[in-house]
């Protein structure tokens, strides 16, 4: 137990420095500010998620299907973890850094096991906490509270996501274990990350779509899917059911199911694994120096120059790092999507809903509408941008392998400079092929297409830049997993997060108030130059990074 305690606090401490890295000598007042920031943030983002988990639960309720909310609050919180997990396990159980030396530690393989995945239960108990606790509080408010029913509540919140969360670490583990044996395993992984993640947003919007305009229908419409859908997850997913009979019946039987359910399936997903995790590793570990030396040979007869070459490397990067790759490329395949989406169904199709006769709307009312409504979405695409940031990391991703850029006889602003046209080129090419799409179909004019490429680019271009300032300034060499980098470093949350300021304060001021301040004509002008100024003060950062970067510096 000791020996998990300690893994685990490593795990802890990894955490805190992926946050806040102490390898650059930064102070410790500075780092405990970045990562009470980072709690703030994840806080809010907790309650938006709880507050909108009460209001489906009080929907329900009020339909008449409060004894509904047990197995739904139940199944929300499994898939939730499981979505989380197969995404996360890969780059938290495999391949990491670290493995060597941990292995060589005098401690069971069992252990090792169990303290990585213990982070994986970890954010999937998380997950539920946020997602069942809300649902279940509605349900007692509305069919009152008996201390057997709460306290079957309480204990299935962090019963419910282990068997689910097992299952999606296996899952991962297989697919893991396919990736050795095929080259391009990585970019298929990624694909289907974000393949499963556009499927999820695709039925969001197809639900909000097929919505009647009648509120009565919709909520009945509604409370027959709900009934529907429970009968459906009791069936298809029993520990639903028994956890179901134990919070709304207060069944031992019931809760005593779950727990055998849910215990006995981790417990042997987790032994199968630790069988097999040695083997596994090995066979990456394998994979990748193969690879490396085919790549080599491959690559020894071409001629390239020395900022292609970087740039080509800064591209294999990103396929290889599954996670890297789904954050980073997700941006691209929405930007697509919504251009598609918006020239085969029509603006005005997309913001009624199809449903513009029953509004009462016809052209003369809707054509500045619509002319307004399309000032959104230069920002909508300068969002999508924003998140493609690969550069905003790059710096760091190098690892262990940083000392060989420091050493190669090659600028700094070669190397920055790379690193920012392997990320910015792509984004200016999906831009312009996305507002080509939409100027063919007619869903754009000319000067909104101008104004989308510049709007789009300029934020873009400025906070990818911001980013990789940081970044080159204070990189971290230090993590063990890619994760730590790509999902919660300080360069792409400082560049998320500017970005996102500066798209709904930029949408706020040219579709809210400009317009009816200046017209039409001035405000266009106004988005073209606001593109051109972010473009513009992106460039200013760049060379102020090139002079202040620390490459290949601890």
């Amino acid at each position: 137990m000791r020996d998990f305690l300690t893994l685990l606090r490593v795990q802890l401490l990894a955490l805190a420095n992926s946050l806040a890295p102490n390898a650059q000598g930064a102070p410790r007042a500075a780092r405990m500010r970045r990562i009470a920031l980072a709690v703030v943030l994840a806080f809010l983002l907790a309650t938006v998620f709880a507050v909108y988990a009460a209001l489906a639960a009080i929907g329900l309720a009020e339909a008449g299907l409060a004894d509904a909310i047990p197995a739904l609050a139940v199944l929300i919180g499994s898939l939730a973890g499981v979505a989380f997990t197969f995404m996360k396990a890969r780059g938290t159980l495999f391949g990491a850094r670290d493995h060597d030396l941990v292995m060589a530690l005098p401690i069971p393989r069992r252990t090792v096991v169990l303290a990585r995945m213990a982070a994986l239960f970890g954010s999937a108990i998380v997950i539920a906490l946020l997602l069942m606790v809300p649902p279940y509080v509605v349900f007692f408010a509305y069919v009152g509270p008996a201390p057997a029913t709460v306290a079957f509540a309480v204990l299935s919140v962090p019963l419910a996501p282990l068997a689910p969360t097992a299952l999606a670490t296996f899952a991962a583990f297989g697919v893991t274990a396919l990736a050795t044996r095929f080259r391009r395993a990585n970019l298929a992984y990624a694909a289907l990350g974000m393949l499963l993640m556009m499927g999820v947003i695709a039925a969001s919007y197809s639900f909000s779509f097929s919505a009647g305009v009648d509120e009565q229908a919709t909520l009945a419409a509604t409370a027959s899917m709900a009934a529907a859908l429970r009968d459906m997850v009791k069936t298809a997913w029993p520990p639903a059911a028994w956890a179901s009979s134990a919070v709304v019946d207060g069944s031992v039987t019931g809760f005593a199911l779950l727990a055998l359910a849910e215990l006995g399936v981790t417990a042997v997903c987790v032994e199968i694994m630790q069988r097999c995790y040695l083997g596994l590793n090995g066979a990456l570990a394998g994979r990748a120096r193969k690879a490396g030396g085919a790549s080599a040979l491959r690559r020894s007869g071409r001629v390239r120059t020395p900022f292609a070459a970087l740039v080509r490397r800064e591209h294999l990067t990103l396929l290889g790092i599954p996670s890297y790759a789904f954050n980073c490329l997700f941006g691209y395949l929405m930007m697509l999507v919504i251009a598609i989406a918006l020239s085969a169904i029509g603006l005005s199709d997309l913001v009624t809903g199809g449903r513009f006769d029953e509004l009462g709307l016809d052209a003369r009312t809707m054509g500045p509408l619509l002319d307004r409504i399309s000032l959104i979405i230069p920002w909508v695409f300068a969002f999508c941008a924003s998140t493609c940031m690969s550069a905003a990391v790059s710096v760091s991703l190098e690892g262990r392998s940083a000392w060989i850029t420091a050493t190669a006889p090659l600028s700094s602003r070669m190397v920055l400079g790379a690193k920012l046209a392997s990320n910015a080129i792509p984004v200016a090419a999906v831009l312009a092929v996305s507002c080509a799409i939409m100027t063919v179909a007619g869903e754009l004019s000319p000067v909104g297409a101008i104004e989308t490429l510049a709007v789009g680019f300029g934020v873009f271009y400025l906070w990818a830049n911001v980013g990789l300032g940081i970044d080159a300034r204070r990189p971290n060499y230090a993590w063990t997993s890619p994760n730590e980098v790509v999902k919660r470093s300080a360069p792409i949350t400082v560049g998320i997060i500017g970005a996102l300021v500066c798209v709904f304060g930029g949408g706020a001021l040219t579709f809210g108030f400009l317009p009816d301040a200046v017209g039409m004509g001035a405000t266009h002008a106004v988005m073209v130059a606001l593109g051109i100024v972010g473009t513009v003060a992106g460039q200013l950062v760049f060379e102020s990074s090139v002079r202040a970067a620390r490459l290949g510096a601890e």
